[in-house]
């Protein structure tokens, strides 16, 4: 190194500079023990928690619309409203999510190429050391918890706020702000679960859809089979914003708090910024100084990524039945089956989604060994293909009437088992495998941002609006369902009849016609994902 980048001030007593390197090599041992445990035991486990809440918080609002319907007086077309606004802002604001989260990982990748150079005032074969110390530090233990902490505050918040809201305008301020909130899980899980090897990534995948799907049928359950029942929808509210307070003070205790009080972060933070070369420090947040024109560069191999544009369009059209499915709780209970039947079968098919979700990673990442490229659409368009069938039977050829509890259930179930096949087996897997790693984020961020608002505006919303407009949903009934069963009027039963007809008529049209088009994607993706793969990692080695 020359002259000119040696330090003139005097060199530190020996004393002080002897304190300082015990200090380091104190910190250097506790995190060294520290890191495995942190990566394998903390933040994955963690991350799991947090899917969980968030399939929770996720699925308050679809569970209670026949709560919401009767204390607030909202139609089903209001309802689809409100849902496509909370997905929207939760679409557009995944977008900053994964550009977060891969700033995170470009970060650490560019740290992985500094060339060593001498530090001043400590000996130069520490700068490696140190250097991997703030890249463990950054990545493993702090930003992916500290995300999570702020999020679920949020949730926390707005949940709380909602306590007080009394009509449809402070129902859609506080969805869109929670839409903000919930707009994290997507690119981070993607981003951290894509450091996994190819094959085993897929499992890593199966097992974030079982911890939201266990969240989302604890929603269930405790809305309207406890709660509901015994105290008013508020407290449903403070319960779920309890569990997100205390949820983001355990993670604040086990990563922001271990890390800085543990380990002295606080002194090798200080020790880091006095001793690195200023020109190194500008590097480790170079992401910040780039002009659009290098970023639309260095994305640009994505314009030319057929299977991105068809994972792109198959989102949107995949993500339309998920979001029009969420009046499924509201249509069974105008079918005559009470809130407990209702249920029973709307969480047996989350149920059955919680037992096959750790075998649908590990099936697919099978097929796709015996068949490259190909087997995990396979897969996809295999279930989907049956869920079709099973829809049709569902919302067409079971009868009215609580009689027909077991047919509802079983059918529910076995729609259950074809979850997460298309998302969870194929799409996110591919999507790592197409484009490069500390693109993942970002990208899966777009392809979210346009499936959720494209998904959001023609799910729920047009399954209110055609329910309403085209096939007859009266809204006359102020009645309690269960009042109007019990009363055995024949007038009102037939508009319980006809308005489960025209929201099974309204979902028929938003889930069925989707997934064809869905099995066609999935037949295009089979043609364009070889090529693709292939390219990435041309891309990747150069």
């Amino acid at each position: 190194m020359s002259i000119e980048t040696v330090s003139t001030s005097p060199s530190p007593p020996n004393s002080q500079r002897s304190t300082k390197n015990q200090k380091f090599n104190e910190y250097v041992n506790s995190l060294e023990n520290s890191i495995d445990e942190h990566l394998f035991q903390r933040i994955v486990p963690s991350l799991y928690g947090y899917s969980s809440l968030h399939g929770c918080i996720d699925q308050l609002i679809p569970t209670s619309y026949k709560i919401l319907e009767t204390t607030i007086g909202l139609s089903p077309q209001s309802l689809g409203f409100l849902t496509f606004s909370q997905k929207f802002s939760q679409g557009f604001f995944t977008l900053l999510s994964g550009i977060i989260c891969d700033r995170y990982i470009n970060r650490l990748n560019h740290l992985n190429k500094v060339e060593n150079e001498p530090l001043v005032n400590i000996e130069s074969n520490k700068m490696s050391e140190i250097r991997d110390i703030q890249r463990y530090k950054d990545f493993l233990m702090i930003w992916p918890a500290y995300l999570m902490m702020i999020t679920t505050i949020g949730w926390g918040v707005v949940m709380m706020l909602m306590i007080f809201a009394t009509n449809m305008f402070q129902m859609l301020i506080l969805l869109c702000v929670l839409g903000v909130f919930m707009s994290l899980m997507g690119p981070l899980t993607q981003s951290i679960i894509g450091t996994f090897n190819d094959i085993g990534r897929s499992e890593h995948f199966g097992n974030i859809f079982l911890a939201q799907n266990i969240g989302r049928l604890f929603c269930i359950s405790a809305t309207a089979n406890i709660i509901s029942q015994y105290f008013d929808f508020k407290w449903t509210l403070i319960m779920f914003s309890l569990l997100s307070f205390i949820f983001s003070v355990y993670l604040y205790k086990a990563f922001i708090l271990y890390s800085f009080g543990k380990n002295n972060a606080k002194d090798f933070l200080s020790l880091t910024n006095e001793h690195f070369p200023p020109n190194k420090v500008n590097n480790a947040d170079y992401l910040g100084k780039r002009s659009i024109s290098e970023l639309m560069s260095e994305y640009s191999y994505i314009i030319y990524n057929k299977s991105a544009w068809l994972m792109l369009f198959m989102g949107i059209v995949n993500g339309i039945p998920r979001h029009s499915l969420s009046f499924t709780m509201m249509w069974l209970q105008y079918c005559g089956l009470s809130p407990l039947l209702s249920t029973i079968v709307y969480s047996s098919s989350w149920i059955s989604a919680i037992l096959i979700s750790p075998f649908v990673g590990k099936a697919s990442d099978y097929v796709e060994s015996l068949y490259p490229s190909v087997g995990r659409q396979i897969l996809a368009q295999s279930a989907i293909f049956l869920r079709i069938i099973l829809m049709l039977i569902l919302l067409i050829y079971i009868p009215w009437g609580s009689s027909y509890f077991l047919f509802y259930l079983v059918v529910s179930v076995l729609i259950g088992f074809m979850a997460g096949w298309p998302g969870v087996g194929a799409a996110r897997p591919i999507l790592c495998q197409i484009v490069e790693p500390h693109h993942r984020a970002t990208l899966f961020a777009i392809f979210s941002l346009f499936e959720t608002i494209g998904s959001a505006l023609f799910g729920a919303p047009l399954v209110g609006i055609l329910a309403q407009n085209i096939f007859g949903y009266n809204l006359s009934l102020k009645k309690d369902i269960a009042t109007i069963i019990s009363n055995n009027d024949p007038a009102e039963i037939n508009i319980l009849k006809s308005n489960a007809n025209a929201l099974a008529n309204s979902m028929i049209c938003m889930t069925i016609i989707p997934w064809i088009l869905t099995i066609v994607l999935f037949g295009l993706l089979r043609l364009t994902c070889k090529e693709d793969m292939q390219n990435e990692r041309k891309q990747t080695e150069y």
